[in-house]
Parts: structure tokens; sequence; C-alpha cells
């Protein structure tokens, strides 16, 4: 059992100054990847310069999908009225309420969109920004569990987490999905040595791990939408396991589906709409 005397949201408190953990952590995780990926720049962009507006992109892509998958799960959670009670505003992000899955739907659209207008090889950046993804799901996670948010269900057995705000004790599943981004972090590190040659595949096996990292971890969390037992963060994360486990497995063997990708991307400007 551990109970936690107080939550901590601010990293730094001084008068009306507060630097909030979230903030802290994520301007750290945008620098941690903008350094990654500037040193690595040469093997998916012809000029670093470009490389800022790239990021930007990706950075906008990212934060606009993250609100929109939270705003649509608090709606399917019913939870709507609990997070918006003033109709806050879509840009109120110091209030919380990111998705990971809305986050990286977003970055990968703004990307291909952005793929219209510079040459760049999207499924290598892909690749080299899921190796650090899981680094960042794990210092958000950390994050959260200091901070009271995300809940796991109710729980009273010997590792259940009791927070000052309430009395009854809960399961730690931040703390779950932590360790299953530092289990994904060590199985991407370990294999991309096998499959870097082959772009595409190390996004792919990041999707699916982090997946299935969720569709665990759900079954400790706290949620109010369920359809058949599953939430629906576990039938959107068995739809992408579902989706994607074969193109992983066909595509490890056969590199000519990844290649006509490629050819698909080099020729994105081109396409008429």
């Amino acid at each position: 059992m551990f109970r936690l005397e107080h939550t901590y949201t601010d990293l730094v408190s001084l008068g009306g100054l507060h630097i909030k953990f979230y903030g802290a952590a994520f301007m750290i995780l945008y620098f941690v990847f903008y350094v990654w990926l500037y040193a690595r720049s040469r093997l998916f962009l012809k000029s670093r310069e470009k490389l800022p507006d790239l990021f930007l992109v990706a950075s906008l892509g990212l934060i606009i999908g993250a609100r929109l998958g939270f705003i649509l799960a608090t709606i399917l959670d019913g939870n709507f009225k609990e997070y918006f009670p003033d109709n806050v505003s879509f840009a109120s992000l110091w209030r919380g309420g990111l998705s990971f899955h809305g986050g990286v739907l977003g970055a990968i659209l703004a990307l291909l969109i952005y793929r219209r207008f510079v040459n760049f090889n999207i499924l290598k950046l892909l690749d080299l920004s899921c190796l650090l993804l899981p680094l960042a799901i794990f210092i958000v996670r950390i994050v959260n569990f200091f901070a009271g948010e995300l809940l796991g269900r109710p729980y009273s057995g010997w590792w259940a987490v009791y927070y000052p705000f309430e009395e009854i004790g809960r399961y730690p599943s931040q703390l779950f999905e932590a360790l299953g981004a530092l289990l994904i972090l060590i199985v991407l590190v370990f294999l991309y040595g096998f499959i870097k040659n082959k772009a595409g595949l190390t996004t792919l096996l990041f999707l699916i791990l982090v997946s299935l990292s969720r569709f665990i971890t759900d079954f400790f969390r706290e949620a109010n939408f369920f359809f058949l037992s599953l939430t629906a963060a576990q039938w959107f994360s068995l739809f992408l396991i579902v989706a994607l486990l074969p193109v992983f497995i066909f595509n490890f063997y056969n590199q000519s589906l990844i290649d006509k990708v490629k050819y698909l991307f080099s020729k994105w400007p081109k396409l008429k709409f």
C-alpha cells in the first residue's frame, strides 16, 4: 500500500509564478526530440534548414490531434462536463487533457500534408521518432501518477495507491503504463538493428506494442465507457493490433510493399484531389 500525502502539479511555485511539471516535461522532451532528429536529419531530410519548420508542423499536428482525441474520449466516457464545466476553450492546455492516439494520428496527418510541399522521407522520420516516443510516454505517466490523474480502478490490495482527495485505494495504472513504455523502449532498441533498413517497420512495431500495452493496462484504469466489457481505447488498440500485425509480419520478410509505399510518398505532391 502506498499513500500520497500530496498531489504534485507545480514544479516551481514562487508567488504568481507557476512552472508545471507538465510544462517542464514537455519542454525537456521537445528539446531531446529536436536534438535527436537534428543529429540524424540527413537520414530523412536533404537540408537541415527545413528541420525547424518540419518539427513545428509535426508538433502542431500532435497537439491538435491529442486535444481532439481527448475531447472525443471525454465525450465517450461521459466526462465532458467534468473536464469542460464552463465551456473551457480548446486551447486551455494548462488544464491538461491530451490523447496519445490522437496525438500520433494528428502528427502523421500533419506530416503527410506537409510532405506535399517539402521533400523528406516520412517513414524514416517516423521510425526515428518512434525510438524516443516510449521515453515520452514513460515521463508523462510518471507525472500523471504524482498529479493524481488518469486514476486506476478501485483496488484494496497490497499494491494499492491512496490519494489525499479520496479514501479508496486504486491500481497504480499510470505506473503500469510507464513500465510498459520502458519495455517497449527496450524491445525497439534491441530490434532496431535488425529492421532499421526496412523503412516503416519500426513505426509499425511501435504502434503494435503501444496498442498492446494500452489494451492490457486499461483493465486497471478507471473508465466510464464500456462496450462488451472493453473501453473505447481498448477497442481502438485492438483494431490497430489486428490491422498492423499482419502488415508488420509480411513486410518483415518482404520489402516490396514498403518500396511501393515509399514510391507513393515520393509522388505525393503530384497527386490530384
